[in-house]
């Protein structure tokens, strides 16, 4: 079961003719905008709007008067309103707990009571999502949390009011990600591997629920000139020579292997973000893991391609996962 994230700010009723989603990250924003009149998703348009140096710092806005510039600009362009925003990982928290509770509202306030011993700010300074994993007997219910500090929140909910624009919901870019790349029959074990800017995101999902989440700077470039450099050498592929990417993912799988995921093993590695020489990359991190790996189709809750082409190059879509994600939001 999914909860909508940070309760704290309530929703419009009548947004339903068109999603809007907008994804926030250091030095760039991106948007998709869909179209639902018809009952199904259908791209209307997208674009990416790059950001100064500093105007948003490790996910915390540094330069308020040039963000609310820009989105007010955007705001007037494309005549927009109402938006669904994930935002930077950096600050945010995430736990496994179990709590007691007979409805939603016991699990919440049972929740809370958890926050101080998991993340380092008081209850009364964040604001917390929770997705239901399980169900246990005794009234014992399985939930992640994620926690954002409050100031961070009430910090971008006030830029996007300066521009004119209402946020109807905000979402930390892992879930964003998962929400768009995940198939909703989808209940495996995987990782994603997000590659954008100067760093990269790992998120293992599990039944639809982000479980594990971790940032690591790795660039772009440095990021597809090191795949490139690995089959150009020809080499044996040792230690010295693996991508920075390939002992990332594996120190990822260890620490999953020898705790939450002990009986839970990775099925999938799915990659996402600003990603060239797929083929080789995904041979190469596979056969080197030995699990399954393959590139992102941030349409697979969308459509079938069978019955829309989105106009939109696959290679473009990789990159604007987080956005698409927060369009498919309800």
């Amino acid at each position: 079961m999914k909860l909508q994230l940070f309760d704290l700010f309530p929703v419009p009723k009548f947004l339903s003719m068109e999603t809007s989603g907008v994804a926030i990250s250091d030095g760039l924003i991106q948007f998709v905008i869909c179209d639902t009149k018809s009952g199904r998703v259908k791209l209307d348009t997208y674009g990416e709007i790059k950001l100064a140096d500093d105007v948003i710092s490790q996910g915390s806005v540094v330069k308020t008067k040039e963000l609310i510039s820009t989105l007010s600009e955007f705001k007037k362009k494309h005549n927009l309103k109402f938006v669904q925003v994930s935002i930077p990982e950096e600050k945010s928290f995430l736990f496994k707990t179990f709590v007691y509770g007979k409805n939603l509202k016991e699990i919440t306030n049972n929740i809370e009571l958890q926050i101080p011993d998991n993340v380092p700010y008081p209850t009364s300074e964040v604001v917390f999502d929770f997705m239901i994993i399980q169900e246990h007997e005794d009234q014992k219910t399985e939930v992640m949390v994620s926690v954002l500090p409050k100031s961070v929140v009430l910090q971008y909910m006030d830029v996007f009011r300066a521009a004119d624009l209402v946020p109807t919901s905000f979402q930390v870019e892992s879930q964003a990600v998962a929400e768009a790349i995940i198939s909703d029959k989808d209940c495996a074990t995987e990782l994603i591997v997000n590659i954008h800017g100067d760093k990269a995101g790992f998120y293992i999902v599990s039944d639809g629920v982000v479980r594990f989440s971790s940032t690591s700077s790795i660039s772009e470039r440095e990021f597809n000139v090191n795949v490139l450099d690995v089959f150009k050498k020809d080499d044996s592929l040792g230690q010295k020579n693996l991508p920075i990417l390939l002992r990332e993912i594996k120190k990822i799988m260890t620490y999953w292997r020898t705790h939450d995921g002990a009986d839970d093993a990775l099925k999938k590695i799915i990659f996402c973000g600003s990603i060239k020489n797929e083929i080789e990359l995904t041979d190469y991190i596979g056969s080197n893991v030995s699990t399954p790996a393959e590139i992102a189709n941030v349409w697979v809750n969308a459509f079938n391609f069978e019955e829309t082409i989105p106009d939109m190059p696959r290679k473009d879509s990789l990159r604007f996962a987080a956005a698409v994600g927060m369009t498919l939001l309800k």
